[in-house]
């Protein structure tokens, strides 16, 4: 999640973005009404337990898109989903006399106010359990607080004041409460905006699983941050301008021995954060590293942060104003031309694919879980396990008080379409499909496809994809400003209703515009990139194919150099065995690395494995050897951060 103040950005805007990562989470988006009193509202709103996968709601009181009559799948499943207890309904609260109306999906997004939010999960002291299971207390989880602080607040302080005043007094749980260590996902962050100020929201689940701890603090003007997994507010000042919080934040960490008035301050880190470990620390790291780098080049920070990055500041002021479409390319970083590229390497394949699997073990597999849980990739920004992304802009002065740029599947290869704050429902390419089932009609799944035949090619096909991601999104916003333009005129003469008309069907087009172009692409990429050929020009009248090369680095790991030894099946081995030859071959790999300093990846192979000429011995001993050696070549060459 990352968020620019007013000053910031070029128009004088805030933005605020988040990338919704999660490989199961419904990836449809509605539209919630709004009402007032004098449409006599339901005297209290439902608080439902959360659930990302399809349909993340079946329910009447809310978007349409959640609706019983909006479900797609077999009668069976329908049939299933729509019983009337697919939803949990863990509580309720008093309704108050207004909803703002919002644009939803898995989380709020933003409202017709222009109050937007962006989502980050953090680690944390404590965790809960929701009501329902097993003796959870807390009701509320981030997601249906991000709802009803954008249901209720016509500014950010107004939508921070009613999550936290919610979280403190019905009880704050993390919606991985199915996870043995419930503090893993038991703080959230909660970037939020409105078009004259940008706020940071930590919420923290508290020692008795029925209430919660919260802070919020406001980015100076002209200043940009990003969340990524943790919290970042250091002290915390009570009676202060640029300061919210909860009324037990210092009464909670006394309790439980995590500060004292002695102290000073009370910091927020340090108080409340979870100590990550080697591993979780860069993932979080390593994309405040890429961010803070790309707009402030100036500004020297170190790769090796401590586990909970305290050399980071808490916002930077970047060398020139941002514009939304910069923030579009942040959302898409993949670590590009940094000594963490994720385009290359032995991990990326011969083609340079940047996605990077979820290690996780499974039966029968080769890499117990143990040895993975001792590693991992470097995390990009967009990856290939996002459910949507949203780039939210709120604005003082525009036709429309805000704009949410969406994209679906992962922002990289996918397009940025806008829905505005006050129009109507969401358009049908947005609100359509499941992960069950292809759906032509969705825009979601031309993204998907885009990106799965794009990245198995990624070197060479990448050209094109971004070549036609920039030719649309150069398109839609000169149509933009054009429609904006006409919205404007309508709006001076009165007429308010149409000129939000005029948006709507913007948006609409837009969105069958995008369906459309990453269609045609995705036809376009299976024509020039298969079975390892490229067709040059598909307009040209004599055909001309060339063929794929494999880099030498990678002809050098995967054994080309020597075919016989590569092809050797190893002996079948119990799950026992196969743990402790993986152990094994970590050691040899470490006793390996002075040799490989300084060497090519052939030499540094050939150190590790005993095989003269780099030779590549199958098995998991070799294979985490190898890699580990390379890594160790790739860092001192390119001075990367430790190897993990």
């Amino acid at each position: 999640t990352i968020i620019a103040a007013p000053g910031a950005t070029i128009d004088g805007s805030a933005l605020v973005t988040h990338n919704v990562d999660c490989l199961n989470c419904d990836f449809r988006l509605g539209k919630t009404p709004a009402f007032s009193a004098k449409e006599r509202p339901p005297k209290t709103r439902n608080v439902y337990l959360y659930s990302p996968i399809y349909p993340r709601k079946v329910v009447e009181d809310r978007a349409k898109t959640w609706r019983k009559s909006e479900l797609e799948g077999t009668e069976e499943q329908k049939e299933a989903w729509g019983a009337g207890n697919w939803s949990v309904k863990t509580g309720e609260v008093p309704e108050v006399g207004r909803r703002y109306g919002l644009i939803e999906a898995d989380y709020g997004i933003m409202n017709e106010k222009g109050v937007a939010m962006g989502e980050s999960t953090c680690y944390t002291r404590f965790g809960s359990l929701p009501r329902g299971v097993r003796d959870g207390k807390a009701l509320f989880s981030i997601a249906e607080l991000s709802m009803i602080g954008l249901e209720r607040g016509g500014t950010a302080r107004e939508a921070i004041q009613v999550m936290g005043d919610a979280a403190v007094k019905h009880g704050f749980y993390g919606e991985d409460y199915d996870d043995a260590d419930l503090a893993m996902s038991g703080g959230e962050t909660l970037a939020v905006i409105d078009p004259t100020e940008a706020w940071i929201f930590h919420v923290a689940c508290d020692h008795t699983g029925a209430s919660a701890v919260w802070a919020a603090q406001r980015l100076p003007h002209g200043h940009v941050t990003i969340v990524a997994n943790q919290f970042i507010i250091r002290e915390v000042h009570k009676n202060h301008p640029d300061f919210m919080h909860s009324e037990n934040l210092w009464s909670v960490a006394e309790l439980n021995h995590l500060w004292t008035p002695s102290d000073g301050p009370l910091d927020f880190v340090k108080v409340y954060a979870g100590e990550p470990d080697a591993v979780l620390g860069p993932y979080s790291s390593l994309r405040r590293w890429a961010v803070f780098r790309r707009l402030l080049p100036s500004l020297e920070l170190p790769v090796h942060a401590t586990p909970r990055s305290l050399e980071y500041p808490f916002s930077i002021e970047p060398a020139a104003k941002v514009s939304v479409r910069d923030f579009f390319e942040l959302m898409r970083l993949q670590h590009e031309n940094s000594p963490f590229d994720l385009t290359t390497g032995v991990a990326s394949g011969p083609h340079g694919n940047p996605d990077r699997y979820d290690p996780f073990y499974y039966p029968g597999g080769e890499t117990p879980d143990s040895v993975l849980k001792t590693g991992a990739f470097p995390r990009g920004i967009s990856i290939h396990r996002t459910a949507y992304g949203s780039v939210s802009q709120a604005r003082g002065d525009a036709p429309s008080v805000g704009i949410v740029w969406l994209a679906q599947h992962s922002p990289r290869t996918a397009l940025y379409v806008p829905l505005f704050a006050e129009a109507g429902e969401v358009p049908e390419a947005l609100r359509v499909g499941s992960h069950f089932k292809f759906e032509p009609r969705s825009f979601y799944w031309y993204s998907c496809m885009v990106s799965n035949w794009g990245k198995k090619f990624y070197r060479f096909a990448v050209g094109d994809i971004l070549e036609t991601q920039a030719a649309f999104e150069d398109q839609q916003q000169a149509d933009l400003a054009t429609a904006e333009k006409k919205a404007t005129k309508l709006i001076k003469s009165g007429k308010r209703a149409a000129a939000i008309d005029v948006l709507q069907r913007f948006s609409e087009t837009q969105a069958a515009k995008a369906v459309s172009t990453w269609s045609d692409l995705f036809y376009r990429l299976v024509a020039r990139f298969h079975d390892g050929n490229i067709v040059v020009d598909t307009a040209a009248v004599k055909l001309d194919v060339r063929r794929m090369s494999y880099p030498q680095y990678w002809l050098n790991a995967s054994g080309f150099f020597n075919p016989i030894k590569s092809a050797a099946a190893p002996p079948a081995e119990a799950p026992a065995a196969q743990e402790q030859r993986a152990a094994g071959g970590v050691v040899q790999a470490a006793q390996a690395v002075e040799a490989a300093v300084g060497a090519g990846v052939g030499e540094a192979t050939a150190t590790a494995t005993g095989t003269p000429g780099g030779g590549f011995v199958s098995g998991v001993m070799v294979t985490v050897g190898v890699v580990a050696v390379w890594k160790m070549v790739e860092k001192r060459r390119k001075n990367a951060y430790v190897s993990i």
